[in-house]
Protein backbone atom coordinates (compact mmCIF):
# COMPACT_ATOMS: atom_id res chain seq x y z
CA UNK A 1 0.00 0.00 0.00
CA UNK A 2 1.58 3.35 -0.86
CA UNK A 3 0.56 6.88 -0.81
CA UNK A 4 2.16 10.31 -1.70
CA UNK A 5 4.00 11.26 1.57
CA UNK A 6 4.00 7.75 3.21
CA UNK A 7 6.37 5.44 2.97
CA UNK A 8 5.03 1.69 1.48
CA UNK A 9 3.80 -1.09 3.42
CA UNK A 10 3.76 -4.37 1.91
CA UNK A 11 0.64 -6.56 3.88
CA UNK A 12 0.56 -10.28 3.63
CA UNK A 13 -3.03 -11.08 2.34
CA UNK A 14 -4.53 -14.57 2.54
CA UNK A 15 -7.77 -15.07 0.20
CA UNK A 16 -9.89 -18.06 0.53
CA UNK A 17 -13.12 -18.88 -2.17
CA UNK A 18 -15.39 -21.05 -1.40
CA UNK A 19 -17.55 -22.37 -4.21
CA UNK A 20 -21.34 -21.19 -3.69
CA UNK A 21 -23.79 -23.97 -4.68
CA UNK A 22 -27.78 -23.78 -4.56
CA UNK A 23 -29.35 -26.59 -3.26
CA UNK A 24 -31.59 -28.36 -6.12
CA UNK A 25 -34.22 -28.70 -3.74
CA UNK A 26 -35.19 -25.52 -2.18
CA UNK A 27 -37.96 -25.70 0.55
CA UNK A 28 -38.05 -21.72 0.86
CA UNK A 29 -39.62 -19.83 -1.93
CA UNK A 30 -38.01 -17.63 -3.66
CA UNK A 31 -39.87 -15.24 -6.64
CA UNK A 32 -39.03 -12.57 -8.97
CA UNK A 33 -41.53 -10.09 -10.02
CA UNK A 34 -43.17 -10.53 -13.01
CA UNK A 35 -44.91 -8.47 -15.52
CA UNK A 36 -44.67 -11.17 -18.72
CA UNK A 37 -47.44 -9.06 -20.61
CA UNK A 38 -46.11 -6.32 -20.42
CA UNK A 39 -44.04 -4.69 -24.04
CA UNK A 40 -40.80 -4.65 -22.45
CA UNK A 41 -40.66 -8.17 -21.50
CA UNK A 42 -42.93 -9.63 -24.25
CA UNK A 43 -39.99 -9.83 -26.55
CA UNK A 44 -38.02 -11.97 -24.77
CA UNK A 45 -40.03 -13.99 -22.79
CA UNK A 46 -38.23 -17.39 -23.04
CA UNK A 47 -34.91 -15.52 -22.03
CA UNK A 48 -36.43 -14.44 -18.26
CA UNK A 49 -38.11 -17.47 -18.02
CA UNK A 50 -34.58 -19.08 -18.08
CA UNK A 51 -32.67 -16.51 -16.49
CA UNK A 52 -35.57 -16.70 -13.15
CA UNK A 53 -35.25 -20.78 -13.31
CA UNK A 54 -31.40 -20.53 -13.28
CA UNK A 55 -31.75 -18.17 -10.53
CA UNK A 56 -33.82 -21.11 -8.40
CA UNK A 57 -37.16 -18.86 -8.98
CA UNK A 58 -39.97 -21.29 -7.32
CA UNK A 59 -42.53 -18.83 -6.36
CA UNK A 60 -44.48 -16.90 -9.06
CA UNK A 61 -46.39 -13.59 -8.56
CA UNK A 62 -48.82 -13.08 -11.32
CA UNK A 63 -50.85 -10.52 -13.09
CA UNK A 64 -52.83 -12.73 -15.13
CA UNK A 65 -55.64 -13.63 -12.97
CA UNK A 66 -58.83 -13.13 -15.01
CA UNK A 67 -60.39 -9.76 -12.88
CA UNK A 68 -64.27 -9.64 -12.83
CA UNK A 69 -64.04 -6.52 -14.94
CA UNK A 70 -63.22 -8.51 -17.86
CA UNK A 71 -66.80 -9.90 -17.39
CA UNK A 72 -68.17 -6.72 -18.72
CA UNK A 73 -71.77 -5.49 -17.57
CA UNK A 74 -73.80 -8.10 -18.72
CA UNK A 75 -71.51 -10.83 -17.48
CA UNK A 76 -72.97 -10.07 -14.05
CA UNK A 77 -76.54 -10.06 -12.74
CA UNK A 78 -78.40 -7.92 -10.72
CA UNK A 79 -77.38 -10.62 -7.91
CA UNK A 80 -73.57 -10.40 -8.45
CA UNK A 81 -73.94 -14.12 -9.94
CA UNK A 82 -71.15 -14.80 -13.41
CA UNK A 83 -73.17 -15.05 -16.17
CA UNK A 84 -69.84 -16.01 -18.05
CA UNK A 85 -67.01 -18.16 -18.24
CA UNK A 86 -63.82 -16.17 -17.74
CA UNK A 87 -60.58 -16.47 -19.58
CA UNK A 88 -57.96 -17.87 -18.51
CA UNK A 89 -55.75 -18.22 -21.78
CA UNK A 90 -53.41 -15.85 -20.36
CA UNK A 91 -52.43 -17.07 -16.76
CA UNK A 92 -52.84 -21.16 -18.32
CA UNK A 93 -49.89 -20.01 -20.47
CA UNK A 94 -48.02 -18.12 -17.83
CA UNK A 95 -48.08 -21.49 -15.66
CA UNK A 96 -47.72 -23.66 -18.44
CA UNK A 97 -45.07 -21.82 -19.60
CA UNK A 98 -43.09 -21.83 -16.12
CA UNK A 99 -43.98 -25.64 -15.33
CA UNK A 100 -43.09 -26.57 -18.48
CA UNK A 101 -39.31 -24.76 -18.33
CA UNK A 102 -38.07 -26.90 -15.64
CA UNK A 103 -35.77 -29.47 -16.57
CA UNK A 104 -36.36 -31.66 -13.02
CA UNK A 105 -39.58 -31.58 -12.92
CA UNK A 106 -39.66 -32.10 -9.19
CA UNK A 107 -38.45 -28.28 -8.44
CA UNK A 108 -41.09 -26.53 -10.55
CA UNK A 109 -43.11 -23.56 -9.36
CA UNK A 110 -44.19 -24.28 -5.63
CA UNK A 111 -46.20 -21.12 -4.97
CA UNK A 112 -48.18 -18.45 -6.79
CA UNK A 113 -48.80 -15.03 -5.59
CA UNK A 114 -51.91 -13.41 -7.71
CA UNK A 115 -52.68 -9.52 -7.84
CA UNK A 116 -56.46 -8.65 -7.18
CA UNK A 117 -56.07 -4.83 -8.26
CA UNK A 118 -58.60 -3.98 -5.73
CA UNK A 119 -58.53 -0.56 -4.07
CA UNK A 120 -55.37 0.35 -6.61
CA UNK A 121 -55.57 3.65 -7.14
CA UNK A 122 -58.05 4.46 -4.84
CA UNK A 123 -60.69 3.43 -6.73
CA UNK A 124 -63.97 2.07 -4.31
CA UNK A 125 -66.18 0.21 -6.87
CA UNK A 126 -65.45 -1.92 -9.63
CA UNK A 127 -65.35 -0.30 -12.71
CA UNK A 128 -68.58 -2.18 -13.51
CA UNK A 129 -70.20 0.18 -10.84
CA UNK A 130 -70.35 -2.49 -8.21
CA UNK A 131 -69.33 -0.72 -5.20
CA UNK A 132 -66.82 -2.93 -2.92
CA UNK A 133 -68.92 -4.20 -0.15
CA UNK A 134 -72.22 -4.21 -1.13
CA UNK A 135 -74.31 -7.59 -1.55
CA UNK A 136 -74.03 -7.58 -5.03
CA UNK A 137 -69.93 -6.92 -4.98
CA UNK A 138 -69.82 -9.95 -2.37
CA UNK A 139 -71.70 -12.31 -4.13
CA UNK A 140 -69.56 -11.81 -7.54
CA UNK A 141 -66.42 -11.77 -5.38
CA UNK A 142 -67.06 -15.16 -4.22
CA UNK A 143 -68.21 -16.50 -7.02
CA UNK A 144 -65.28 -15.31 -8.89
CA UNK A 145 -62.61 -16.62 -5.78
CA UNK A 146 -64.18 -19.92 -6.14
CA UNK A 147 -64.11 -20.34 -10.01
CA UNK A 148 -60.34 -19.28 -9.99
CA UNK A 149 -59.95 -21.76 -7.27
CA UNK A 150 -61.90 -24.43 -8.89
CA UNK A 151 -59.84 -23.87 -12.67
CA UNK A 152 -56.32 -23.70 -11.02
CA UNK A 153 -57.64 -27.51 -8.97
CA UNK A 154 -59.08 -28.60 -12.54
CA UNK A 155 -56.40 -27.43 -15.21
CA UNK A 156 -53.20 -27.49 -13.02
CA UNK A 157 -53.99 -29.86 -10.32
CA UNK A 158 -53.06 -26.86 -7.98
CA UNK A 159 -54.75 -27.05 -4.36
CA UNK A 160 -55.65 -23.45 -2.04
CA UNK A 161 -52.49 -24.03 0.01
CA UNK A 162 -50.17 -23.60 -3.17
CA UNK A 163 -51.68 -19.61 -3.85
CA UNK A 164 -52.42 -16.46 -2.43
CA UNK A 165 -54.04 -13.38 -3.84
CA UNK A 166 -52.74 -9.80 -2.77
Amino acid sequence: IASPGISSKTLALSIVVHPIRIPEQLDLHAYMWSYWGAPRVVHFRPEAFRDAIRHKANTILDHSVPHPESLGEDGVDEQGHMLKPLNYDNLDWQLDTWNNSFRDKSNRVKFYIFWLAFGNEGYDELRMGIPVGSPRWNTLIAEWFNDIAAHLQERHGMTTDQFAFY
